[in-house]
């Protein structure tokens, strides 16, 4: 049972970020919202062309190496429905509360709160997502909660402000976007599309 279980998560892990399409995209909604907090709240309708690239991309370079026609929902209800609301709330969280603190003049101890609500986040993020998704194999996970708890400490260090918290999103974009772009490019070479699918 163990084996069957171990085999499931290596799939679902495969079908969801083997073609490290979903970093890059995360990585550039990061990027977006790094100068969105410090300038205009107006450039998160931009979030809306990058979604569709993603699933033109998807749907042009990715599943035709995957031998789909569509992607089909391998991921169980009641876990699709869970992580959605929890991701959410952790965005909420995370984001519209660093937004909110670097607007007042003196936030004081509710920094603090807020830095240790955002590592509580990810520490149950990361446990949620070993659990349902990661094969154990790829470093990602890790190297992103290393990432991101080095961005977070630094809060403890530098007095935080609009430029800084965007300089910390735009940083984990970044990290996003550079390791989505290696498995991705690592995908399209050991994926070729057979010549009678083109």
């Amino acid at each position: 049972m163990d084996n069957e279980l171990y085999q499931e998560k290596e799939v679902l892990w495969d079908l969801h970020f083997g073609d490290g399409l979903l970093w890059i995209y995360k990585g550039l909604i990061f990027l977006l919202i790094a100068p969105a907090v410090r300038y205009s709240l107006a450039l998160y309708l931009l979030i809306i062309p990058l979604y569709l690239s993603y699933k033109f991309i998807k749907k042009k370079w990715v599943l035709p190496r995957r031998g789909m026609a569509r992607p089909r929902l391998i991921t169980r209800p009641r876990n699709l429905f869970f992580g959605s609301i929890w991701g959410m709330i952790a965005a909420i969280l995370m984001v519209g509360g660093g937004m909110y603190l670097t607007s007042i003049d003196d936030a004081g101890i509710w920094w603090l709160v807020w830095i240790l609500a955002c590592i509580t986040l990810l520490v149950a993020s990361w446990l949620v997502t070993a659990l349902n998704y990661w094969d154990g194999k790829h470093p990602y996970h890790v190297l992103e909660r290393i990432v991101v708890l080095i961005l977070l400490s630094c809060l403890l260090w530098i007095e935080p402000d609009y430029n800084i918290v965007s300089l910390g999103l735009g940083a984990y974009g970044l990290f996003n976007l550079i390791i989505g772009l290696v498995q991705f490019i690592g995908f399209i070479r050991k994926n070729p599309v057979m010549l009678n699918e083109e």
